[in-house]
């Protein structure tokens, strides 16, 4: 622990230089009040998802110009009777939808947008003059219903259109349009969407459904709103409790104080660091803030109690915060280095996470513990209460009472076999858990939320152009992919992968220079194959890209015919799916390349690439990140009791905590992901500061009384009681969030209160009984450097 005469010295300078220390804190507030205010900015950014450094990543900035963003919106237009073929006005409506999405609305890469109306998709058609490619709507739009059934010839016989922009049964068409990765106006673009959809919903001839990244982060993007009524309800149902249990105004402003000035600290953090902050971490924020009260109610508390005892202001400001001062300290450094770790990830979202946490979390040493002694000095004391006579003083003895009971005699045992068999039951179901999103939508909205529900029609009706994994055949010399040999090789590999689980299909240079080769034979379906010879791949590729202007044919080839994608569909996506795929993918390449192949192939782009990557990074960086926070734990816990006990006494608590929340996103069906990472590790790093609390009271009360079990029953009653309260403010701080509209604020809601509820249950149950049944040498060794101490002093003061 810090000696004595340090914590002292603090003490008396904060006493002494009050006002001046006011005004340097007061300044710094301000600064940070401004940036929060002017530079602060809420939104969900495609590449903060991202691992920048990971191979897969790297691949998909390098080539997502050539095989298509994966921040894709898809637009499902069905026709509400009969198919899409019975109505021109339906392929009006997609013409006028894409002109829309190209024209009018932000953020849309104008070479990635692609519906049956787009130049892009083509057709081959036979006339006197020879084979030409053309637009699939070519020549006009349908005007007619002859035009339509010369639609649905084309649309039957052109690879590439039917499953994919024609559901199999002719009842919806799919547009797609891809998006910068970069920042965009998010509002406006959602709002853009919403007028075309009920433009064209207007008239009752289709059902428009839209998924899609973009739309994902505009639901986001669009509960923010709602937020407001969740602070305030959380804001005031803890002023409620802070009044509940201190009745005064002073044990309500206090700790509101502290938390709101802890809370522009750290926004003031990330907007002068310029971060962008996602709207689906919040939670970890208001958690920080209930923790920064949480501090300040335990020095209330102490003070309050010092004061009824001293009936000296002063003397009770001194040693009630010398007394709280090494675990208040340990508890925020503890806390504040535990979830920097999970900056170890090179994902940008933790990354961020983690610094502005660890900040907001340090200034609460401000807030509370440099604040709270001068504001004391300025306030009147606190108003001694009869004992007995609050209900809250009844509610909160009763409970600790009981807790006191169950921390004696062989009880003890039985709390201690309990947290063994709850560290096994977390072990046993934590390994089940896997990394990565179980159901598409389904780990952050609700099961019939319209983009899940917008997202399974796709899936229902379409082979799977939102879920794609492409794999890259990168040339190693000029137009490698004309050769023969080379498209074969890769037709082959697109074909294994199509057998792999959850692939619906896949599409490559060779699909569509194969249906060129067909319509030489008349369109007999058995000539539909590749040419043997490297000049008939030439002249094939001249026939494909002679009617086709810059960069459409970009999603298949590159146009020095050097690179070429395989792309594999699937109807939808899971962690077992997208491992899978990778694994697949790996096996085929590692047995089938050979070093005179023309091409290498590199994995992984589209939609599963993206998610590849990022589970791998999620997965290496939790099991990192893990040790990382109980190795900073550790040191800082035997450096506060200079004993090994000691750590691992406080520490346990944690360690059991941590495959418990495992278990319980598994068994509660909560996905492992990206978004969950961070608040999970949160939880069990932040959770520590009881343990801290308990044990030094446990401590500071067996110097005076040489008994653990009074020095344990002291403990709970005291700072024991605090903890109950704001163990109930930290639930309270995230409990509406249970009732808030994405499905993934709720559940991390859920796990933080079980981890909150399990650490306090920890450090007041479990830390009494093991100091009890072990009366650990470090707290009697201090008690005799106590007592010599005192015995010195009073032998001088002779």
């Amino acid at each position: 622990m810090l000696p004595r005469d340090w914590i002292e010295g603090y003490l008396y300078f904060l006493l002494r230089r009050r006002v001046a220390v006011s005004l340097v804190v007061g300044v710094g507030t301000l600064f940070f009040i401004w940036f929060t205010a002017t530079q602060l900015t809420i939104f969900t950014s495609f590449f903060d998802l991202m691992p920048p450094n990971h191979p897969y990543i790297q691949l998909y900035i390098k080539y997502r110009s050539m095989f298509g963003t994966a921040n894709q919106l898809v637009m499902v237009v069905e026709a509400r009777k009969g198919t899409i073929f019975d109505h021109p006005e339906i392929i009006a409506k997609v013409d006028r939808i894409t002109v829309d999405l190209l024209h009018n609305v932000p953020g849309v890469n104008g070479e990635q947008v692609l519906s049956i109306t787009h130049p892009k998709l083509k057709t081959t058609l036979t006339s006197g003059s020879g084979i030409k490619v053309v637009p699939l709507m070519y020549p006009r739009l349908p005007q007619d219903q002859e035009d339509m059934e010369f639609l649905r010839q084309k649309v039957y016989t052109t690879e590439g259109v039917r499953g994919f922009f024609v559901s199999p049964d002719d009842t919806a068409t799919l547009i797609t349009a891809g998006f910068w990765e970069e920042y965009f106006d998010l509002a406006t673009m959602w709002r853009r969407v919403q007028e075309i959809v009920q433009r064209e919903e207007a008239d009752g001839l289709v059902k428009i459904y839209v998924a899609g990244p973009p739309v994902l982060y505009a639901y986001f993007n669009e509960a923010l709103s709602k937020m407001g009524y969740v602070f305030f309800a959380t804001g005031a149902a803890i002023v409620l409790l802070l009044w509940f249990y201190f009745r005064s105004l002073q044990g309500v402003l206090i700790p509101v104080f502290s938390g709101l000035m802890s809370a522009i600290w750290g926004l003031g953090f990330a907007g002068l660091c310029g971060f962008t902050l996602d709207p689906l971490v919040l939670v970890v924020f208001v958690l920080i803030t209930a923790r920064a009260l949480s501090h300040s109610v335990q020095s209330m508390e102490r003070y309050h109690d010092e004061y009824f005892l001293t009936q000296n202001k002063h003397e009770a400001i001194v040693r009630s915060y010398r007394a709280l001062f090494p675990p208040a300290m340990v508890s925020i450094v503890a806390d504040g280095l535990a979830i920097l770790t999970i900056a170890v990830a090179s994902i940008p979202l933790m990354q961020k996470l983690a610094f502005v946490a660890s900040f907001w979390i340090i200034s609460i040493f401000l807030s509370v513990v440099t604040l709270h002694p001068i504001i004391l000095t300025f306030v009147r004391p606190p108003k001694a209460h009869p004992p007995g006579r609050r209900i809250s003083d009844v509610i909160y003895e009763g409970i600790s009472r009981g807790l006191i009971a169950v921390g004696q005699g062989n009880l003890r045992w039985f709390v201690v076999g309990l947290f063994a068999v709850t560290m096994a039951f977390g072990v046993y179901f934590a390994h089940k858990l896997k990394t990565g999103d179980t159901e598409p939508g389904a780990a952050l909205l609700y099961h019939d939320h319209p983009y899940n529900v917008a997202f399974r029609k796709l899936n229902e009706k379409f082979v799977g152009v939102a879920s794609q994994l492409v794999i890259i055949a990168e040339g190693k010399k000029p137009e490698a992919i004309k050769e023969a040999k080379t498209l074969n090789d890769i037709e082959l590999f697109a074909r294994h992968m199509t057998q792999g689980e959850g692939a619906n299909g896949n599409i490559t240079a060779a699909t569509l220079l194969k249906k060129i080769y067909r319509t030489f034979r008349e369109g007999d379906p058995k000539w539909e194959m590749l040419p043997t010879r490297d000049d008939h791949i030439g002249q094939l590729f001249y026939l494909l890209t002679a009617g086709t202007s810059r960069g459409e044919m970009d999603r298949f080839f590159s146009p020095d015919y050097t690179n070429a994608t395989i792309t594999i569909l699937y109807r939808t996506y899971n962690n077992e799916i997208i491992h899978n795929a990778i694994d697949r993918a790996k096996a085929y390449i590692a047995e089938h390349s050979r070093p005179d192949d023309s091409v290498r192939y590199l994995l992984a782009g589209g939609l599963l690439g993206i998610l590849a990557a990022t589970n791998e990074e999620v997965e290496w960086s939790y099991r990192v990140n893990v040790p990382l926070i109980f190795c900073v734990v550790f040191v800082l816990s035997f450096l506060t009791y200079w004993s090994v006990l000691g750590a691992l006494i406080v520490m346990i608590p944690s360690i059991v905590a941590q495959p418990l929340s495992e278990a319980v996103m598994y068994l509660a069906g909560i996905d492992f992901n990206i978004n969950s990472l961070p608040v999970a590790a949160v939880g069990i790093g932040i959770g520590i500061d009881y343990g801290y609390y308990v044990l030094s009271r446990i401590v500071e009360e067996y110097e005076e009384t040489g008994d653990f079990d009074e020095a344990n029953r002291r403990a709970i009653l005291t700072t024991g009681k605090a903890i109950i309260f704001t163990c109930t403010t930290l639930v309270v701080s995230v409990v509406f969030w249970l009732f808030f509209p994405l499905k993934f604020q709720a559940e991390m809601a859920f796990v933080l209160m079980l981890l909150m509820i399990f650490h306090a249950a920890g450090a007041l149950l479990f830390i009494p009984a093991m100091v009890s049944l072990l009366r650990p040498r470090f707290a009697v060794a201090r008690a005799e450097q106590r007592a010599e101490a005192v015995l010195l002093q009073a032998g001088a003061s002779r």
